[in-house]
Order: C-alpha cells, then sequence, then structure tokens
C-alpha cells in the first residue's frame, strides 16, 4: 500500500494498525499531556486576560497623554501670548518713558521761562511803603492824563507845591 493512493478510510486504519499498540502502551502518557496542554490553555486564557487589561490600561493612558500635550500645547500657546503682551506692554512703556523725557525737556526749557518772569516780577516790584504800593515801572496815570492832579500840564508848569494821593506831588514824584 502506498500513501499517495489511499483513501480517508483506508488511511485510519492504516494508523490505528500501526500506531495503535504503541497508543495503548502511551494512554498514560498521552493523558498527562493533555492535562498539561489543558493546563497550559487555562494559562494561555489567564494571560490572554491580563494582556487584553493591559492593552485597555495602555490605550486608556495613552488617551491621557494625548489630551495632556493638547492641555500644554494650549497653555504654552497662553504663555506666549502673554509674553507677546508682556512685551508689548514693556515696548509702549519705554516710548512713554522717552515721551514724558521729551516732554519734561521742553518743559525744563519753558520753566526757564516761568523763572524768568517770577524774577522780572520780584525785581520789578518796589515796597508799598516807598510808592504808596504802586509798582515804580508802572507809568502813573495822574502823570499822563489832564484831571484834578495835575497831569503833563502841571509836569510842563513845574507845580509841585500841593500833593496828590499816596504822598506824591502833582508831577509824580515822592515827597
Amino acid at each position: 500500500m502506498s500513501l499517495g493512493i489511499m483513501e480517508e478510510e483506508d488511511l485510519a486504519e492504516y494508523f490505528r494498525l500501526q500506531y495503535g499498540a504503541a497508543a495503548a502502551a502511551d494512554a498514560p502518557m498521552c493523558q498527562r499531556r493533555m492535562e498539561a496542554l489543558n493546563l497550559r490553555w487555562e494559562e494561555l486564557s489567564v494571560k490572554k486576560a491580563q494582556l487584553k487589561a493591559h492593552i485597555q490600561f495602555i490605550q486608556e493612558n495613552d488617551q491621557k497623554w494625548i489630551r495632556a500635550m493638547k492641555k500644554a500645547n494650549k497653555e504654552r500657546e497662553l504663555k506666549r501670548q502673554h509674553m507677546q503682551e508682556l512685551t508689548k506692554g514693556k515696548q509702549e512703556m519705554v516710548a512713554l518713558r522717552l515721551e514724558h523725557q521729551r516732554l519734561s525737556a521742553k518743559l525744563q526749557g519753558y520753566s526757564i521761562f516761568n523763572k524768568y518772569l517770577k524774577k522780572v516780577v520780584e525785581n520789578s516790584e518796589v515796597s508799598p511803603r516807598s510808592l504808596g504800593g504802586r509798582p515804580w515801572h508802572l507809568p502813573q496815570p495822574h502823570l499822563l492824563f489832564p484831571g484834578p492832579w495835575g497831569g503833563v500840564q502841571a509836569q510842563l508848569a513845574g507845580d509841585c507845591g500841593s500833593s496828590g494821593p499816596h504822598g506824591l506831588c502833582r508831577m509824580g514824584t515822592l515827597l
């Protein structure tokens, strides 16, 4: 009998005859192998469940990691925007400081004029006792305009006999 032309029934019969005596002798050993295989199968099932749980854990961690990266990117973008705003604020502060310095220098130039005017006023004022309360640099109205106290005509005539208000003569000189 050649194996190439045997049918299935013949093949099963051939194996039973060929290995039947050896299989009967190896029955306890075969039983132990079956138990070992069943035990290994159960171990693999437990390991498969553990791997599924581990894969699920890894997937959850990946999702958490993705959310954390999105949050970190968002925070990084916010920080970048805040830094841009801070830089812009600092630049505006520098510009305002320069403008303040420019205006202060301009004001300093004008303050010299103000000081000058104050000195002119201080130097031009005469004590009230000396001129009857009138500054010396202002023209005396009673000397410029004709009236009861004299004026231009009285100066020309040289009349200084009567005194006017504030102890001045008709010509505007002190008595």
